[in-house]
Parts: C-alpha cells; sequence; structure tokens
C-alpha cells in the first residue's frame, strides 16, 4: 500500500516514494546534461533560468516549477517523454477501476 501525504507545517507533504521519484528524476537530468558534454551554468545559460535553479531540478526539488523541469527537458530534445507520464496506456490503476466498471454492468 502507497504511503499517504502527511501534514508538515499545517502543509501536506509528499509521500517519500513520491520524492524518491523526484530525486531520481533529478539525477536522471543531470545524467543526460553531463553526456552532452554541457556545465550547469551553459545548461542555465541557454535556458534563461539561474545556476541554482539548475542545481535545485537536478537534485530533484518539488519546489521548481512544472515550467523549468519542461525547459530542461525540451533543451534536451526529451519533453515529447513526458507525454508517457500520465498516459491511460500506463495508468494501471485507472485501468483496473475501468474493468471493474464495466464487470459491475
Amino acid at each position: 500500500m502507497r504511503e499517504k501525504a502527511s501534514i508538515s507545517n499545517g502543509k501536506p507533504s509528499l509521500p517519500s516514494e513520491v520524492l524518491a521519484f523526484a530525486s531520481s528524476l533529478g539525477a536522471n537530468l543531470r545524467q543526460a546534461r553531463v553526456a552532452r558534454g554541457w556545465s550547469q551554468q551553459e545548461m542555465a545559460e541557454r535556458l534563461i533560468l539561474s545556476i541554482p535553479t539548475i542545481h535545485a531540478i537536478e537534485s530533484g526539488s518539488v519546489k521548481v516549477s512544472l515550467e523549468n523541469y519542461l525547459k530542461v527537458l525540451d533543451l534536451m530534445n526529451m519533453a515529447n517523454q513526458i507525454a508517457l507520464v500520465a498516459s491511460p496506456h500506463t495508468d494501471e490503476e485507472g485501468y483496473r477501476r475501468a474493468l471493474i466498471g464495466r464487470v459491475r454492468k
């Protein structure tokens, strides 16, 4: 069973599993940048972002805007892969519930 979000300082916090996914995404983006031979400064200049923002993205920060993550993915010609994130073809829970709904009709 998945861990549920908890409340911290009066605000909901993300489950550790989700934070681990974000961290993995950041590490993958860092690896992709390094494979292209770009420094954080070069990437920041290309995207008109700050070096601390690039560092936060590569650290998997959930406080960085989705827009900035998409800018990085676009620069690396990987933006099309974001469509796989919530694709109906990979939504096992949605598929399972749809099947249950069909059986009950």
